[in-house]
């Protein structure tokens, strides 16, 4: 009996958990710090904060302590930006890790039914026209809309189906297809199918195939200006580290991380919190991991290059 009390004590000890860490050091720290360990700025932050204080107001208790939306919001960007377990994020923050399971399933929810149709859209009015002169600035192409390509988030093994996911490589994994501007800003997003289909199915079940469908007047480009896309997958992955291996099993949760992962990325640009310093880190795992085949697979031209891209023309 004694000896079990003893194991109950060391178990715990070794699970004790930081107390106020939100409330008393994070505040303490200067600008270089956060964004070194949150991948975002104090001032992105608090128009997070800002944003999404109406629908999580409400609060979330862990135990019987209401947890404000500060933390709540601390806690969700600490799992999209790092590849720590939910423990050890319960720990920092001393809260329980159900709490942090429920809070990045809530947040997740909220980021992308009320924020991703706010920052990631298609351009309307005079940002076509100007959209289409920074593509043809940037090299020389003319009328182009957007670059579109797809990269494939790395998965835990599925209890259901596993063998849909495995990828060309060999990894499990969901496909995630985007498409930019010429500033590596998203203006579309598709997740969720899986990682063995082919790149032209997911394509033609996305609204972007519809929307090119219903204008016939577009182009096939070389794969320089895919560039914009690859090097915007390397600054997600960059600053959304959880996108490098997403560790879930509900299919739903894991789709939901992933486009809210995008969601922030875009919300960061937008308020000026450049991603540019993770580009290299992720652009290296997205090479080694995608080089995503010829998005319509279809044969329209021979001299049109493997990773030739689809983009789509003024409206």
């Amino acid at each position: 009996m004694l000896s079990s009390t003893l194991l109950i004590k060391k178990k715990r000890q070794r699970n004790a958990r930081i107390t106020n860490y939100a409330e008393a050091i994070l505040p303490m720290y200067r600008m270089v710090d956060l964004r070194d360990r949150f991948q975002m700025n104090r001032h992105t932050f608090e128009s997070l904060v800002i944003k999404l204080a109406p629908y999580l107001a409400r609060g979330v208790k862990d135990g019987c302590i209401k947890i404000n939306v500060e933390k709540q919001l601390l806690i969700y960007v600490k799992y999209v930006s790092t590849q720590i377990t939910l423990q050890t994020i319960a720990d920092i923050f001393g809260v329980c890790e159900a709490t942090v399971f429920n809070l990045v399933k809530r947040i997740s929810s909220v980021i992308c039914s009320e924020l991703m149709p706010l920052h990631i859209k298609w351009p309307t009015g005079h940002r076509v026209q100007r959209t289409i002169n920074e593509f043809q600035q940037l090299k020389g192409f003319p009328g182009v809309l957007g670059a579109t390509d797809g990269s494939h988030i790395p998965i835990r093994s599925p209890t259901e189906h596993q063998e849909n996911y495995i990828n060309r490589k060999g990894f499990h994994s969901i496909i995630l297809q985007a498409v930019c501007d010429a500033k590596m800003h998203f203006l579309d997003v598709y997740c969720g199918w899986p990682g063995s289909v082919h790149d032209s199915r997911v394509l033609k079940n996305s609204s972007l195939y519809a929307l090119a469908n219903t204008k016939k007047n577009y182009n096939y480009i070389h794969s320089s200006t895919r560039m914009s896309i690859e090097r915007l997958f390397g600054s997600l992955k960059g600053r959304s580290r959880r996108l490098k291996f997403v560790d879930m099993l509900d299919m739903e949760r894991s789709i939901s991380v992933i486009l809210s992962s995008c969601t922030l990325h875009e919300f960061c640009l937008d308020n000026s919190d450049s991603g540019e310093e993770y580009n290299t880190e992720g652009e290296r795992d997205e090479e080694e991991i995608n080089n995503f085949q010829y998005a319509f697979g279809v044969p329209l031209s021979a001299e049109l290059k493997r990773e030739s891209i689809s983009v789509l023309l003024n409206q």
